[in-house]
């Protein structure tokens, strides 16, 4: 009975670590599967404050400068994904300043020509909000906003974020809230900026 056990005990600890290094694969497959979004065009890209500040993670960099029918970003995804919405930051002072962006729209297109060109026809709109007043003078705060319902069908590769306030504005973050695989259901509230 003492080799049982013994044998029982071993089988266990090859078990547990059988699953331990099972689970680690499962999480670094998940890990690979991460998509990221990177900013490719825009209003002063690459400048200190530049358009593309609001696509690379970092809250304490920020787009900052007017906005307007030439104020756009362009934003290209490891794949394409269905984007159900997306979560806009204020920067470190909007609460002071104001500054706040009160119109915004997103595309989305899967044609290569049609994204290397803000201007191009054959852009989806995702969201429009119209103009509005839903993004709070607060600093470093978070809100989510949601795509119209009927647009999240197809996945999308490339996308185009128009800020066309009008005056000066700034936001740190812009990040995409995306499945890839098509939603069967999910969540969708009508956007209205509250708390």
């Amino acid at each position: 009975t003492q080799q049982i056990n013994l044998f029982i005990n071993l089988t266990k600890l090859r078990m547990k670590k059988f699953l331990t290094l099972a689970a680690l694969l499962c999480s670094a497959a998940v890990s690979m599967a991460q998509v990221t979004f990177t900013c490719t065009a825009g209003k002063n890209f690459g400048e200190g404050e530049g358009i593309d500040k609001m696509f690379d993670g970092n809250i304490n960099t920020k787009y900052c400068n007017d906005a307007g029918s030439d104020c756009y970003a362009l934003v290209t995804a490891s794949e394409a994904v269905y984007v159900w919405g997306y979560d806009m930051t204020t920067a470190n002072d909007n609460e002071y300043y104001g500054r706040c962006v009160k119109q915004w729209k997103l595309f989305g297109t899967n044609d290569p020509t049609v994204a290397a060109d803000p201007d191009a026809d054959g852009w989806v709109t995702l969201s429009d909000l119209g103009r509005n007043d839903m993004v709070q003078r607060k600093n470093y705060y978070t809100q989510r906003f949601f795509c119209d319902k009927d647009k999240v069908v197809t996945a999308y590769k490339y996308f185009k974020v128009l800020l066309n306030d009008g005056g000066a504005i700034q936001l740190s973050e812009f990040s995409f809230c995306y499945e890839t695989d098509l939603p069967v259901t999910y969540e969708w509230y009508e956007s209205n900026g509250g708390d």
